[in-house]
């Protein structure tokens, strides 16, 4: 089962990779209206998408470690390939100041 913390690296990536999409003005037009992209839609019409087809499982909670890796390779390779760009998969220092930024945005 995937740790806490690849958890919430994983989660990052997916923030990280719809900012990258946005900077490059790239959309959802193949859904035939124009989405901007998101952390949830990254992960809903991106990641899952591979994940299930790759191992059956429709919850990124199913998942085990070395899969994180394969699924993020998987994608970050063909966001390379296809669109020119490549998000690096988020180190504990990056999910700590993440989980940071949150906590100090919440208290206002």
């Amino acid at each position: 089962m995937r740790t806490d913390q690849q958890n919430k690296a994983l989660h990052l990536w997916f923030r990280w990779v719809a900012e990258a999409l946005n900077e490059k003005h790239y959309d959802f037009r193949d859904l035939r209206i124009e989405i901007q992209p998101n952390e949830y839609l990254v992960k809903e019409l991106m990641f899952k998408p591979v994940m299930e087809a790759t191992y059956g499982k429709i919850s990124t909670r199913k998942l085990e470690i070395d899969e994180v890796s394969v699924l993020y390779d998987t994608l970050n390779r063909a966001f390379g390939e296809k669109l020119g760009i490549n998000v690096p998969f988020p180190t504990e220092e990056d999910v700590f100041n993440a989980m940071r930024k949150k906590e100090e945005k919440a208290k206002g």
